[in-house]
């Protein structure tokens, strides 16, 4: 009977989940709302730049910060950064001297949630711009530099907001861990001349990639003690929904990134725990309840270190590490739960589903 309110509870939390995707944002690209004048910026011909973008046409959902200027339309700035560059003057909101006509080749077009910018003209008021271009250098469903360009498509001006992200599979979306290199690395990209030269990087995924492999051969390798098993099982099915995703995104280019979100979420929100308790019920009979509770919690948190790190979250807040640590903590109570002597799952299932349950309604 628990296991069937488990599994009920797991069904229905992925059918909130999907129907909490909402409607799809106003893609006009102008809307009407008012913003103080006080604090705006001063960007072309009258216009006024209010330095922040919004999640609504309105400044109580403010977001990011706008955080380079461009003296080029939206349109001639995404040439310069993707391609078909032609010979410009200045960038920046220290505004750096531009070198000769180039491109740079490592952004290229991104996907990503509706944010608005607003301007004030000749004093009619405010006007909230949608995105002109998005661009990215990274996977979505990894880590990446994203960028945001409004403006008007044919106007002498263009704002950037760029910022350095990485897909939580807790939270089901972004999460912000930069916004200096990011910008930084904008500004370079288009104040660099002709001589520009683009160096491939060891991305931050693939090796999420690797480890998780790895992990799942440790895993899997029938030589390693049961008691491995235990432990490492949770926590590379974890990285390896990660890795999944990431190879995913990059063999089907054509595919919407929160298509293959919701193909391998099932397999986080209950393979997971899943792993946890059938493997020390079925293989580690023969363990104590505590043995069996620890090894899975190490596992797991072990590859959150191993997943935080590669997604680059150096400075954790205090709430996302007690999350996580509850999710390894429900997993080694699950995991207890089925050894012989062990306690019930709901304990440890409801616990787990606590922990997923609050990233994903915005509390942490």
């Amino acid at each position: 009977m628990e296991r069937g309110w488990w599994l009920l509870v797991a069904v229905a939390l992925v059918a909130l989940l999907v129907l909490s995707g909402g409607i799809p944002g106003d893609q006009s690209g102008a809307g009407r709302g008012e913003v103080e004048v006080s604090g705006l910026y001063n960007v072309s011909n009258g216009t006024q730049l209010w330095p922040y973008t919004s999640t609504a046409h309105d400044v109580e959902t403010r977001t990011l910060p706008i955080n380079v200027y461009v003296n080029k339309s939206p349109a001639a700035t995404r040439d310069i950064l993707v391609g078909d560059a032609q010979h410009w003057d200045e960038v920046g909101a220290e505004r750096a001297d531009a070198g000769e006509s180039y491109s740079i080749a490592r952004w290229g077009a991104a996907s990503g949630a509706d944010r608005y910018a607003a301007v004030y003209a000749d004093g009619s008021g405010s006007v909230w711009l949608g995105e002109e271009f998005q661009l990215e250098d990274g996977r979505y469903l990894g880590t990446r530099e994203h960028v945001r360009i409004y403006g008007r498509f044919d106007g002498s001006w263009s704002a950037i907001q760029a910022h350095g992200e990485y897909w939580d599979w807790f939270r089901l979306r972004h999460t912000v861990v930069d916004l200096d290199r990011a910008r930084n690395g904008v500004v370079r990209d288009l104040s660099t001349g002709d001589d520009v030269t683009v160096i491939e990087r060891d991305s931050p995924p693939e090796r999420v990639v690797l480890v998780g492999a790895a992990l799942a051969v440790v895993a899997g390798w029938r030589r390693v003690s049961r008691n491995h098993l235990a432990a490492f099982g949770p926590g590379a099915v974890y990285l390896g929904v990660r890795s999944t995703g990431i190879a995913l995104e990059g063999l089907l280019a054509i595919a919407p990134p929160k298509a293959i979100v919701g193909i391998l979420y099932p397999f986080f929100l209950v393979g997971v725990p899943t792993v946890a308790y059938y493997w020390t019920r079925r293989v580690e009979t023969d363990i104590s309840p505590v043995t069996a509770a620890v090894l899975p919690s190490l596992g797991f948190a072990l590859a959150l270190v191993i997943d935080g790190m590669a997604m680059g979250i150096y400075d954790p807040s205090l709430q996302l590490v007690a999350v996580r640590m509850a999710a390894a903590t429900a997993l080694g109570l699950i995991a207890a739960a089925g050894t012989t002597d062990g306690p019930t799952v709901g304990p440890g299932a409801t616990l787990w589903f606590v922990a997923i349950a609050l990233p994903l309604v915005g509390l942490v």
